[in-house]
Formats: C-alpha cells, sequence, structure tokens
C-alpha cells in the first residue's frame, strides 16, 4: 500500500511577505511589487514556463543575484576609543579596561 501524496496547492505571496523576506536576506529596498507582478503576468510560471512551487527559491537563485551587494545592518557597538563617562571625547587613558578621556571624566565617574 503507498501513501497518498499530499502537496499543498501553491499560494502566491503578498507583496508584503516578498519585502519582509527580501529584507530579512539584506535588501531591504527591493521592489517587491514588481517580483509579485513579474510572476502573475506569467500566471505563476518561470521563464522556462514551469510552475512556481517555492517563490523562496525563486528570489534566492534568480532575484538575489542580479541584485549586487547585500545591505547589511551593522548593530551599533560601543567604541572602545570613547570615553565611557559620555562626554563624547575619545579616551586617551585606559584605566582597568575602562577608557576615560580626562582627568574630570575619572574625577566624575571614579570620584577621584
Amino acid at each position: 500500500m503507498t501513501k497518498p501524496t499530499t502537496t499543498k496547492p501553491f499560494v502566491p505571496p503578498s507583496v508584503e511577505q516578498v519585502r519582509a523576506y527580501a529584507a530579512s536576506r539584506g535588501y531591504p529596498q527591493f521592489d517587491a511589487k514588481m517580483f509579485c507582478d513579474y510572476y502573475a503576468a506569467a500566471d505563476w510560471r518561470d521563464g522556462q514556463g514551469s510552475p512556481v512551487k517555492n517563490w523562496k527559491q525563486k528570489f534566492i537563485a534568480v532575484w538575489e543575484p542580479k541584485l549586487g551587494t547585500r545591505k547589511t545592518v551593522v548593530a551599533a557597538t560601543p567604541s572602545t576609543n570613547a570615553c565611557c563617562c559620555g562626554c563624547g571625547r575619545s579616551a586617551r587613558i585606559i584605566v582597568g579596561n575602562t577608557p576615560f578621556a580626562s582627568r574630570d571624566c575619572r574625577k566624575k565617574v571614579l570620584g577621584w
């Protein structure tokens, strides 16, 4: 006895779904409407006429190589060259792995 195959019918993504997926892949400015319009015009078939089964795979394999460099978001990290008291001056003296820029900053933070 064989198991019946249960494949989910393809549901085209919304523009918002494509936009969110593109942003998660590093392309926050991707034109998601163009992606949806392109495949909708072809009744969700690819360039060879085969039905699109996985739109995320099409994004990665077909569209992503044409987009170029990803726009990675770099997390803000505190500068090791900045004074830790928040004065905005660059640190010139390191005291116990805590950067301080001046005597005033040391006084303010450590009470020296």
